[in-house]
């Protein structure tokens, strides 16, 4: 077999390896109508599911006990939110799942108004193994609470669900949470082999041309 043509196997079989085990994708839950609905397969196209999740919008005028508003706009959050309640009454987890996986980080906002933990699983809705969990500190005092946060969760491996659970089961006054811009991004180490699978894949078709 001819050196070229071993290569262009070769990369191929690198492609498929690399671009399926790597998901990148911008969760913003804008425009998606009615508050208290749930998400579930509104990004479906981006390989996206959710299981316990619903959609608030941002300034909806409807705050709790003092007539505010749920979840204030913050910089560049835009009008939707995601909104989870985890205190063992409404759910105790609540689920994102990625149909291709994502490779070691996420990134997001979020504002919670108690401690609330996301774990990473390798299987769908908290299945299969865990990769490892990160706690997201309180930082608001109220559901009104505008006061967001941006993390990176780093975890060990490929991901296709994370998970949402309350410190307690019946957290005081309960682990509200919401969370906007879910970020994923391909690790540069898988971006480094698929540039040079598809440069092997280029140096083999210039040979069979010259």
């Amino acid at each position: 077999m001819k050196l070229s043509s071993a290569l262009s196997l070769l990369a191929l079989a690198v492609v498929p390896a690399v671009s399926s085990a790597t998901s990148a994708f911008v969760i913003d839950f804008n425009n998606l109508g009615d508050i208290y609905t749930s998400v579930d397969n509104a990004y479906a196209a981006q390989g996206v599911s959710f299981t316990n999740v619903l959609t608030l919008v941002n300034g909806d005028g409807l705050g709790a006990l003092a007539g505010g508003n749920y979840y204030t706009p913050a910089a560049n959050l835009g009008s939707g939110v995601a909104f989870v309640q985890l205190d063992g009454t409404v759910n105790t987890a609540s689920y994102m799942n990625v149909a291709s996986a994502v490779d070691y980080k996420l990134s997001f906002d979020y504002t919670a108004i108690s401690d609330v933990t996301i774990s990473a699983y390798s299987g769908l809705n908290g299945t299969g193994t865990f990769l490892g969990s990160y706690t997201l500190a309180g930082n608001g005092s109220t559901v009104e609470a505008d006061v967001w946060t941006n993390t990176t969760f780093n975890f060990s491996g490929q991901a296709q669900s994370f998970a949402l659970t309350g410190l307690s089961e019946f957290a005081a006054p309960g682990a509200f949470v919401a969370i906007d811009n879910i970020t994923a991004v391909p690790e540069p180490t898988s971006l480094a082999l698929l540039a040079a699978a598809l440069g092997v894949v280029g140096f083999a078709a210039r040979r069979r041309q010259a």
